[in-house]
């Protein structure tokens, strides 16, 4: 009775986020994307449960797939005119995984989560499929590893390494036709040296981050 008891609040948890995803979508979401019905709440061949939720054209705009035997949620986003664009997999309520895509179907963002934090691989992309972002978090959600970012032309425009969330060892910056202009070397986030610095050329990610281009 009650693991019985906990597999029915673990769906009614799930079935209350999909609701208030539904109702408070993000602020540059429109109104395209608010849940007015829930029609066919049901249950799969496979025993989960499936939740759908529909606006007010009758246009699919949620899905919630919930495993009460092993405590997984899948919950699907929709966007009516160009089709799915947001998909984040639970596990005791909290994300495991996330993918987001652009209009045009392509890959934006893919990562990993332990609960409420980001962990191991997190790479965005841009809508031709190229990697714009590449990063690595360790246990406790802090970036470790090389990072990389691109710009949209292919070109490496960042690259550093990273222990527990902190600069240390190489960090590169490029202009966004690819030439260095600076590189610089850290130890546990304490700038150490300089080792090249340009005179007259900025960074692609200073252009970027400024919305200059």
């Amino acid at each position: 009775m009650q693991v019985a008891g906990i597999k029915g609040m673990h769906f009614m948890v799930t079935l209350f986020l999909t609701i208030s995803i539904c109702l408070y979508p993000y602020p540059s979401i429109s109104k395209e994307f608010a849940c007015y019905a829930l029609v066919e709440k049901t249950i799969l061949e496979n025993g989960n449960n499936l939740v759908k939720c529909f606006n007010e054209e009758s246009e699919l705009v949620s899905k919630l797939e919930n495993s009460e035997s092993n405590r997984l949620s899948i919950l699907t986003r929709f966007k009516p005119s160009v089709g799915k664009f947001l998909r984040v997999t639970y596990y005791d309520d909290n994300i495991v995984s996330q993918y987001r895509w652009h209009d045009n179907g392509a890959i934006f963002v893919s990562c990993e989560y332990a609960p409420f934090k980001p962990k191991g691989k997190c790479i965005n992309r841009f809508e031709d499929g190229s990697v714009s972002f590449d990063r690595e978090y360790d246990e406790d959600g802090l970036l470790v590893g090389l990072v990389s970012r691109y710009y949209k032309n292919g070109s490496l425009i960042f690259s550093a390494e990273y222990d527990h969330g902190q600069f240390h060892g190489n960090k590169k910056e490029w202009s966004c036709d690819g030439e260095l202009v600076k590189h610089e070397r850290y130890e546990s986030g304490a700038l150490i040296e300089v080792l090249f610095q340009h005179d007259s050329k900025e960074s692609c990610t200073s252009l970027i981050e400024r919305g200059d281009i």
